[in-house]
């Protein structure tokens, strides 16, 4: 349970203090999110892979998984937002909240933000560390689903529940893609692209 508390500890307070502004939680997000990988790689929950296998079949592997996988998670969510917003309209005030967080940070500081840091940090931690540890532990429905609940609790903080939703199912969904095909790679990359496409590239 060190790991989950450690999670718990790093990530709610971001969530907490997101009246403070988007400068606050682009500075204390990245910040959060190394710190959690570094305590679990201290601890042995997360161990930096000693080589690293990059012949064309592997590389070509996580390309295309990663890239599939974050346009179908993207098509999933275009869906879901439009259809929200069509049967209940209010949906627009916590998505706008959401979005707010993009207000005063330029386009390549958080790309670099989401994509090199964030992104690979919270994979590596929330799937590589804790969801790994706990699926060793207990099996595979309690390790995911315990994993992607406690990740969707730390955004509790936020008061908006549509973010706590939208993080359980990517949590979810993240956390069955890295059971699947056991591939760290994957999953940062799937992540990584989400979020841009998410964030910069097509805001839903």
């Amino acid at each position: 349970m060190f790991i989950a508390g450690i999670g718990v500890s790093l990530f709610a307070p971001v969530f907490l203090s997101l009246h403070e502004g988007p400068n606050a939680f682009w500075l204390k997000m990245p910040i959060a999110a190394v710190t959690a990988v570094s305590v679990a790689t201290a601890v042995g929950a997360w161990r930096i892979p000693g080589t690293i296998r990059m012949d064309i079949r592997r590389v070509a592997a996580v390309m295309g998984w990663g890239t599939a996988s974050a346009l179908f998670l993207y098509a999933l969510f275009y869906a879901g937002v439009h259809g929200i917003r069509l049967v209940w309209p209010e949906a627009s005030g916590p998505i706008s909240e959401v979005y707010a967080l993009r207000r005063g940070i330029s386009t390549a500081r958080m790309l670099v933000l989401l994509m090199l840091i964030i992104a690979p940090a919270e994979e590596c931690f929330w799937r590589g560390a804790l969801q790994k540890l706990w699926v060793r532990r207990w099996g595979h429905s309690i390790g995911i689903g315990g994993a992607s609940a406690l990740y969707a609790a730390v955004h509790l903080g936020s008061g908006n529940l549509l973010l706590v939703v939208a993080a359980g199912l990517c949590g979810v969904y993240w956390g069955l893609l890295y059971a699947w095909r056991e591939s760290l790679g994957i999953n940062i990359l799937s992540h990584a692209l989400w979020d841009a496409l998410v964030f910069v590239w097509a805001p839903l």
